[in-house]
This record gives structure tokens, sequence and C-alpha cells, in this order.
């Protein structure tokens, strides 16, 4: 399992992100996976 996997594990809790604007969804996503 990797590390984020178990640090959610840990919590309990999963956080949850709404996007409205689907040309700002793939930047979001390279910038979370990116840290």
């Amino acid at each position: 399992m990797n590390e984020v996997l178990q640090k959610l594990s840990a919590i309990g809790i999963v956080p949850v992100v709404v996007i409205n604007d689907v040309e700002k969804a793939v930047p979001l996503a390279k910038a979370l996976v990116k840290g």
C-alpha cells in the first residue's frame, strides 16, 4: 500500500474536492499529485 493510502487509512477520512470548471480539473489534479 502506498504512503498516501496508508495515511488516509490511519486518519479515517477522505478529502473531497468539487471542481466546477472542467478546464481547471486537469491542472488541479496534476498540482495535487505533484504536491
